[in-house]
C-alpha cells in the first residue's frame, strides 16, 4: 500500500479502531520501527498515532512513547458524569477519576489531544471545555453512531442549545483576545472546530472524509478497508481506487445533498452510514446544519466584528495547522543541509532543536 502512492507527502498511521492500543505496546514500537525504516527509504514523515482509553497511561509510557516521536491521545465522553454512564472497567466502576489522574502525571502534554463523544448523555460543553482543557491542546467533540445511545429525536434540540451556548462563550472568549479555547477546537478533528475552519479560511470541500481516498484500515488478518467502521461491518475489501471513491463521494454530495446550501462546508453523509440506511441520516444533517449556522457566525463576528490582530492570528493558526498535512518545509531545508544524517535521525534532532517535547 505504501508503495502504491510513492508522490504522497507525508504518510498517517492511525492504530486505533478496534480495542485498546496500549495493551499491546510492543507491536506499537515494532509498527513505528518499520515506519522509521520506511521513512529513511522514502525520505518522507510517516507519523504514527493512536487513542487510548486512558486507563493505563503514566508517565513512564508516555515520555518512551514521546521520545520514540508517537502521538497518542485520549477517548473521554465529556463530563465525568455522562463518562462514567459508560465507561466502567470489569469491574464495574467508574473511569474518569483514574483517567484524569494519569493524564494530569504526564509531564508532556503539548501534543496530547482528547477525542470527545458526544452520547446520549447531553452535558455541558462550554463546562466540559474548561475542565478538559487545563490537560489537552486539543479536544474533538463528535457524537457516536448510534440510536440508543446517540444522538436522536429526544436529545437533539438539547445538543443543538449546549452548541449555542458554547458560541456565545467562544465569541466572549474571543472578544476578550482569549484564543486558547477556539484553538483548542481548531486543532484537531473537532466537527465545529473544522466548520469554523473552513468558514474562516474560506475552504471548501466536495466530499465529507478521506476514507479510501487517501486513508484505509487494516485488520488483524490484514485486509484492507476504506476506513474502521467498513471494516468493522459487512462491506467489501477496498479495491485501491481513490480516484473511484473521490468521484463516488463527490456524485452522492451533488445528487443527495444538491439542495443544501452547506453542502459545501458540510461535505455530505459518511459513506459507511450512506451504504447501511442507503439515505442520509435526518439527525446528523440536523446537527451539521445547525453547528454550521454557528460556525457561519463566529467566522463573520471575527473576520469583520472585531480587530484585524485577532483575526490574522487566528489566520495563521489555521494556516499552521492545515500544514501539517503536507511536508515540512523547514524539516526538509534541515536535512539537505545535514545529510549526514538519515531521514530519521535528522528528523529527531530537528524536533528537539525546534519543535517537539
Amino acid at each position: 500500500m505504501i508503495y502504491k502512492f510513492p508522490d504522497c507527502e507525508k504518510f498517517f498511521i492511525d492504530l486505533s479502531g478496534k480495542g485498546e492500543p496500549l495493551l499491546n505496546l510492543p507491536i506499537i514500537y515494532k509498527i513505528n520501527n518499520l515506519c522509521k525504516k520506511l521513512s529513511d527509504e522514502l525520505k518522507k514523515e510517516f507519523l504514527v498515532s493512536f487513542v487510548s482509553n486512558g486507563m493505563l497511561l503514566n508517565n513512564n509510557i508516555a515520555q518512551n512513547l514521546q521520545s520514540a516521536g508517537i502521538l497518542f491521545g485520549v477517548s473521554i465522553d465529556g463530563s465525568r458524569e455522562a463518562h462514567d454512564s459508560y465507561r466502567k472497567d470489569r469491574n464495574d466502576n467508574a473511569t474518569y477519576e483514574t483517567i484524569i489522574t494519569n493524564i494530569k502525571e504526564i509531564e508532556n502534554r503539548k501534543y496530547l489531544g482528547c477525542a470527545v463523544t458526544l452520547t446520549d448523555k447531553v452535558f455541558s460543553l462550554v463546562d466540559s471545555l474548561i475542565e478538559l482543557g487545563k490537560y489537552f491542546n486539543t479536544i474533538s467533540y463528535k457524537p457516536v453512531r448510534s440510536e440508543t445511545i446517540g444522538l436522536n429525536k429526544k436529545n437533539i434540540k438539547e445538543w443543538i442549545v449546549e452548541y449555542e451556548k458554547l458560541t456565545l462563550f467562544l465569541m466572549d472568549q474571543i472578544k476578550n483576545n482569549n484564543l486558547k479555547y477556539i484553538k483548542i477546537l481548531l486543532n484537531g478533528d473537532d466537527y465545529f472546530g473544522k466548520f469554523i475552519f473552513r468558514c474562516l479560511t474560506e475552504n471548501r470541500t466536495l466530499n465529507r472524509c478521506d476514507a479510501g481516498i487517501t486513508r484505509f484500515a487494516i485488520n488483524p488478518d490484514g485486509s484492507i478497508y476504506d476506513c474502521v467502521p467498513k471494516s468493522m461491518s459487512n462491506f467489501s475489501k477496498s479495491n485501491f481506487n481513490p480516484m473511484e471513491q473521490l468521484k463516488l463521494q463527490i456524485e452522492r454530495l451533488n445528487s443527495k445533498c444538491k439542495k443544501c446550501c452547506y453542502k459545501f462546508i458540510c461535505g455530505g453523509e459518511c459513506d459507511a452510514i450512506f451504504r447501511i440506511k442507503n439515505k442520509n441520516d435526518k439527525i446528523m444533517c440536523l446537527y451539521k446544519k445547525s453547528i454550521i449556522k454557528l460556525a457561519i457566525y463566529i467566522a463573520f463576528n471575527i473576520k469583520y466584528n472585531l480587530n484585524d490582530d485577532i483575526y490574522k492570528e487566528l489566520m495563521l493558526f489555521c494556516k499552521e495547522k492545515n500544514d501539517r498535512n503536507f511536508e515540512n518545509k523547514d524539516l526538509k531545508k534541515f536535512l539537505m543541509k545535514h545529510n549526514e544524517y538519515s531521514f530519521t535521525e535528522g528528523k529527531r534532532i530537528y524536533d528537539e532543536l525546534y519543535q517537539k517535547y
